[in-house]
């Protein structure tokens, strides 16, 4: 993916698994380029959310100007609390803001799945939350 969007990635923390999969990569339907990269969560845990967040950011600052790359998403889907969202909402921005000196611009959008409900074994039958963060490179 770093070769890909023509990032340096040498001497970079291997915590940002540059070199790793994506869950989700789109890309042009016609040049078959890199667009955006979309990292997936079941649940709102602090370590998971936090790599993810911290990986995308990175992709979008350290991508090429002008290239698509530089917004990129994260979504997320519990049957936890909804008000769960906005406490991961201002983690993640003060992570981003620590990391990244205010270039990363971070945007929660929730997702309505009010009709479905989690067959996870400790959740079974709660209402579902999702949520989609958006991570976009500002100058």
């Amino acid at each position: 993916m770093a070769k890909e969007i023509e990032m340096d990635i040498s001497g970079e923390s291997d915590d940002f698994r540059l070199n790793g999969k994506a869950d989700l990569v789109l890309r042009s339907q016609r040049s078959k380029r890199l667009k955006h990269v979309v990292e997936f969560k079941r649940s709102l845990g602090v370590t998971g959310i936090k790599k993810d967040a911290l990986r995308l950011a990175w992709i979008c600052a350290n991508t090429p100007n002008g290239h698509r790359a530089e917004k990129n998403f994260l979504v997320a889907v519990t049957h936890k609390p909804e008000s769960l969202f906005k406490t991961r909402t201002s983690n993640i921005e003060e992570w981003i803001k620590e990391e990244f000196d205010g270039n990363i611009k971070v945007n929660f959008e929730p997702v309505n799945l009010s009709p479905l409900k989690s067959t996870h074994k400790n959740g079974g039958g709660k209402e579902l939350f999702g949520g989609v963060w958006e991570f976009n490179y500002v100058e």
